[in-house]
């Protein structure tokens, strides 16, 4: 009896482990580099995702401000 307990439960324990997922971790993004300036020199060093994300919410504000300006 006891062992065909131990047994059952190794069983459930075997089926439990067999329904996890196995495979590939999902890849780790690399980081997004940016020109400053399509004219600026040629050795400049390229921009993080933060500075990037940071210039483009100053154009976006500056672009919105114009708008409402022309509305205004």
């Amino acid at each position: 009896m006891a062992v065909s307990e131990s047994l059952k439960q190794a069983g459930k324990q075997h089926q439990h482990l067999a329904a996890l997922p196995i495979g590939q971790p999902d890849p780790i993004p690399k980081k997004t580099w940016r020109k400053r300036d399509a004219h600026g020199k040629a050795d400049r060093r390229g921009l993080t995702a933060a500075e990037i994300a940071k210039q483009d919410l100053r154009l976006r504000e500056r672009q919105d401000k114009k708008t409402a300006a022309e509305y205004a």
